[in-house]
C-alpha cells in the first residue's frame, strides 16, 4: 500500500493499518536484536541457544544471587586474587582481560595475569574502565566492594559474580560453581581429587582428637592491643579444621581487637600470626622473622612464647585453592605428634607444579612460614 492511499481511507480502517505497521516495525527490531546478540539480557531468555550448546547455565554465587549466563564468559575482570588463582587452576586465565591494581603487583605468582590492564583497586574499581574492556563478567569478594561501587554502576549485561575463595569450608563448592560458569569441570575434578586426598589425610588423623589446642590468631597490633579473627573468618575455619580452638571465636565482630592483658589471661597454647608481607614476591623469610620477633616480644608472657609455639604463615598459602598447604602447616604446628610424617613444603611444591602453570621452587624462593 502506498503512503498516499492511507489518507483516503476511513478513520477506523486507517487506524488499523497504522497499528499494523507499528507492530511490524517493533517485531522486526526485536527479531533483529535477538539475531545480532542484543538479547538475551539476564532474566529475559531461558530456553536453549543453538549457537551456544549447553547454555544457559545457572549457579548461585556465595552472596546468594542467582547467576544465569547465556554464552561462554570470554572477557573476565578479576578483583579478587583468590578467585584469580582458581581461574588459572581451571585453565582459563587467557579469558582475563582486566585485574585489580593489587593483582598487578603479584608478578612472581601471576606472571601472565599481572600483565593485564588495571581496573583500579580491589575495593574501589573503576567501572568506566571495566566497560571500556567490554567485560562480560566481574569476579569479586562477597562483601567487597559494596554494590554501590560495582553493580549500581554497571549495566545488567555485565555479570557481577561474588565468590570469596578464602574460606576453607566454602571453597570446594565455589570451585565447582566457577567450573560450571567457565565450562572447565574436568580441570576442577583433577584439582578436587588432589584437594580431597590432602584434606582427607588431615581429617582422618584428627577424628579421635580428644583435646583441642588453645590458639590465638594474631593479625597485627600494638604493645597493648591486637587484632584477631572470630568465628566464620577464613583463619578461624583453618584453625578449627586443623584441630585447634580459636580463643577469640565467640567475640562479636569478625575481626575484633583485644587487649594484650586479655590474651595473657586466656593464655593460649599456640599463637599463629597471619602475614600479608611474605609470599611469592619475597626472596627470603626475613620479613616473616621481623613479624615473628615483634609478636614474641609483645606476647612473651604467654605459654605459647615460653614453649616456642609461635608461628607465622603467609596469606599466600593460607587461602585460595592453595589452602590445603596452609592446613598442612597449621595442623602440624597445633598437633605435631599426629603429623610428624607430613611434609607441608612438599605438598606446596606439588600444588605449584600441578596447578599453577609457573616454575617456582618453594624451597629456594618466597617467604611462606616462619620458623
Amino acid at each position: 500500500m502506498r503512503y498516499d492511499e492511507i489518507f483516503v481511507m476511513g478513520g477506523d480502517e486507517r487506524m488499523r493499518v497504522v497499528l499494523a505497521a507499528v507492530l511490524a516495525v517493533v517485531l522486526g527490531v526485536a527479531l533483529a536484536m535477538i539475531y545480532v546478540g542484543g538479547f538475551p539480557q539476564p532474566g529475559f531468555f531461558t530456553g536453549s541457544d543453538e549457537s551456544h550448546p549447553g547454555y544457559p547455565k545457572n549457579v548461585t554465587d556465595s552472596s546468594g544471587r542467582n547467576i544465569t549466563i547465556y554464552r561462554p564468559l570470554e572477557r573476565i575482570v578479576v578483583l579478587n586474587s583468590d578467585v584469580a588463582e582458581a581461574i588459572r587452576l581451571l585453565g582459563a586465565e587467557d579469558r582475563i582481560v582486566g585485574v585489580s591494581e593489587e593483582l598487578k603487583k603479584k608478578k612472581a605468582f601471576f606472571p601472565v595475569i599481572s600483565g593485564k590492564p588495571s581496573v583500579g583497586k580491589w575495593n574501589k574499581p573503576n567501572t568506566e574502565r571495566i566497560l571500556e574492556l567490554n567485560a562480560d563478567a566481574v569476579f569479586t569478594y562477597v562483601r567487597w566492594p559494596g554494590e554501590e561501587k560495582l553493580e549500581d554502576r554497571l549495566p545488567s549485561s555485565v555479570n557481577v559474580i561474588r565468590f570469596d575463595f578464602y574460606k576453607a569450608k566454602t571453597l570446594r563448592d565455589e570451585l565447582q560453581k566457577l567450573a560450571v560458569l567457565l565450562g572447565e569441570e574436568e580441570n576442577a575434578s583433577i584439582y578436587l581429587e588432589w584437594h580431597d586426598k590432602i584434606m582427607g589425610e588431615i581429617s582422618s588423623k584428627l577424628k579421635d582428637l580428644k583435646h583441642r589446642t588453645k590458639v590465638f590468631i594474631d593479625l597485627r597490633g600494638t604493645e597493648n592491643e591486637r587484632k584477631t579473627c572470630a568465628k566464620g573468618t577464613g583463619m578461624d575455619e583453618l584453625c578449627e579444621m586443623a584441630g585447634g580452638s580459636n580463643i577469640a571465636a565467640d567475640l562479636n565482630a569478625s575481626y575484633p581487637s583485644v587487649s594484650v592483658e586479655w590474651i595473657l589471661r586466656v593464655d593460649p597454647d599456640a599463637i599463629i600470626h597471619l602475614s600479608y608481607k611474605g609470599g611469592y614476591e619475597k626472596s627470603d623469610a626475613s620479613v616473616l622473622k621481623a613479624e615473628y620477633d615483634e609478636v614474641k616480644r609483645v606476647l612473651s608472657l604467654t605459654k605459647a612464647a615460653r614453649e616456642n609455639r609461635i608461628h607465622v604463615i603467609s596469606s599466600d598459602v593460607a587461602f585460595a585453592p592453595s589452602y590445603p598447604v596452609g592446613m598442612a602447616y597449621i595442623s602440624k604446628w597445633i598437633n605435631p605428634e599426629l603429623f610428624e610424617n607430613m611434609d607441608p613444603q612438599a605438598i606446596h611444591q606439588e600444588y605449584i607444579n600441578r596447578f599453577c602453570r609457573i616454575k617456582f621452587n618453594v624451597s629456594e624462593k618466597g617467604a611462606f612460614v616462619y620458623p
